[in-house]
């Protein structure tokens, strides 16, 4: 390759983040053959720089990043062509106006109707307008034959979800769980101070407003476990705390008030409850097995090769 590819991916996802006004790298060399058609470095680098949001990414851990998601966006490429070579040689047919359709809702949800906003955004990416919408297409066709292959021939049997909901019954099982305030009041605070804002609390005024009265730190900590989420000496304060009640405690040089906002007691969940979130959990399992075996069915069919990438200078 003409360039270690790291270095070049490093400065394409700076110009992608608007660093560097400069054309975009393009990398050499060949990432996979599948029949007729070659996957290049280049499709697969843009493809990974855009989906693993790299760019977001310190410089340290892209690397990183690159190494472990190459592999998985080349085999994705790999089975979208050959998704759509089999919806070509099955001589179905895509209207148009199911693309415009597409185009428009896009176009409508995510660039306010403002095609020229669309434009720019092609433009930074780059991508032609014929080129997008040709995406739109082979996604539209691609998802229409995951639906036709796998959605309607997964079968999701009340045996199966009855097993799986005996397998993974601890993942229903809603924990026992207290909601925690804190309100850290100054380390300056006189006691009678701290006496007087854990009385208003406990007279009903919210720990937000007598935080704000005592120019003290409020948190919500949401429902937690409080023997895994605070200092032995915290958790006990806390565990100790009916609902509603709140207790005055020292932490370090300051003072803190807990207030147990709310108690949720452990609860075994009901079938009745339950049974549609395990349905839909045995749904993609058995979707996926089935969407594996489809795809390897049709890489048995096809010439597909891949290629042994040099990610990275020794």
């Amino acid at each position: 390759m003409k360039k270690t590819l790291f270095a070049a991916l490093t400065a394409f996802c700076l110009f992608a983040a608007g660093t560097i006004r400069a054309q975009a790298t393009y990398f050499d060399g060949v990432a996979a053959y599948v029949n007729s058609k070659v996957i290049t470095v280049d499709t697969v680098m843009r493809e990974l720089a855009t989906a693993a949001r790299l760019r977001e990414l310190p410089p340290a851990e892209q690397q990183a990043q690159v190494a472990k998601l190459f592999p998985v966006v080349r085999d994705e490429l790999i089975d979208r062509i050959l998704i759509l070579e089999a919806f070509e040689s099955s001589g179905a047919q895509l209207p148009q106006q199911a693309v415009t359709e597409r185009v428009n809702d896009i176009v409508a949800r995510d660039f306010g109707g403002d095609e020229a906003r669309l434009i720019e955004e092609l433009r930074r990416i780059p991508m032609t307008k014929a080129e997008w919408v040709r995406r739109i297409r082979e996604n539209i066709i691609v998802q229409a034959m995951q639906q036709l292959q796998v959605g309607k021939k997964t079968q999701v049997t009340p045996r199966r979800v009855k097993e799986y909901i005996a397998e993974h019954i601890e993942s229903f099982e809603q924990a026992a769980a207290t909601q925690v305030i804190s309100v850290i009041l100054p380390a300056d605070t006189p006691q009678a101070e701290a006496d007087k804002a854990l009385a208003e609390i406990k007279s009903g005024k919210k720990a937000e407003d007598v935080g704000k009265a005592f120019k003290a730190e409020v948190r919500d900590w949401g429902f937690v476990k409080p023997s895994e989420t605070f200092n032995p000496q915290i958790a006990a304060a806390v565990e100790a705390l009916k609902k509603g009640e709140s207790v005055l405690t020292q932490m370090g040089a300051m003072q803190v008030i807990l207030q147990a906002a709310d108690v949720r007691r452990g609860k075994r969940p009901v079938l009745s409850e339950i049974w549609s979130e395990a349905e839909q959990r045995v749904r993609s399992i058995e979707g996926m097995k089935r969407y594996k075996q489809w795809v390897e069915n049709l890489r048995s069919k096809a010439f597909v090769k891949t290629v042994d990438v040099p990610l990275f200078s020794k």
